[in-house]
């Protein structure tokens, strides 16, 4: 599975039209506009869903942990399969390299 896949976006190069659009370096997340962004910062490189209020960056396995709960309530995985998902696809992001 692919991001666009997980986020329905059509496109494969995550763009919209010519706006390209961020993409969380924490959990993959797009970002097309600061509301999404963590502490609603324009700059931020990573979601709301993976900062506090203030856009730092959570722990680890909490983040960990949100996007295992989304996988099993959003895409249907089970829990187990949610862990192995996760794990794989969080080594492979900027914030967790």
């Amino acid at each position: 599975m692919i991001i666009k896949e997980v986020f329905d976006m059509g496109c494969d190069c995550c763009c919209c039209g010519d706006k390209k659009v961020d993409m969380c370096e924490s959990c993959g997340m797009p970002m097309q506009n600061a509301e999404l962004r963590g502490g609603k910062q324009p700059e931020n490189k990573c979601c709301v869903h993976c900062c506090d209020a203030e856009g730092k960056l959570k722990g680890k396995e909490e983040v960990r942990e949100g996007m295992i709960s989304y996988y099993v309530e959003h895409e249907g995985k089970s829990k187990e399969d949610a862990e192995t998902f996760v794990d794989e696809y969080m080594t492979k992001m900027p914030a967790w390299k």
